[in-house]
């Protein structure tokens, strides 16, 4: 099997459940983790778990649980 790797433009959990839904496997987030900007106030050591616990909970109310 082929991995699908989500990259570019994750600033929040919104962001990296989107290329989930669209069929990635992993993200790499790096830009939303060093850059903060109007877009992305979580940049910088917090930026992980905001993104995840964001992303965790639309995977929840969508009840896309895996």
């Amino acid at each position: 099997d082929k991995v699908i790797l989500g990259v570019g433009g994750i600033s929040t959990g919104k962001d990296s459940y989107a290329l989930e839904k669209a069929g990635a496997d992993a993200f790499l987030a790096y830009t939303g983790f060093v850059y903060r900007h109007a877009n992305n106030p979580n940049a910088g050591p917090q930026f992980v778990h905001k993104t995840m616990e964001e992303h965790l909970r639309l995977r929840r109310e969508s009840q896309d649980i895996y």
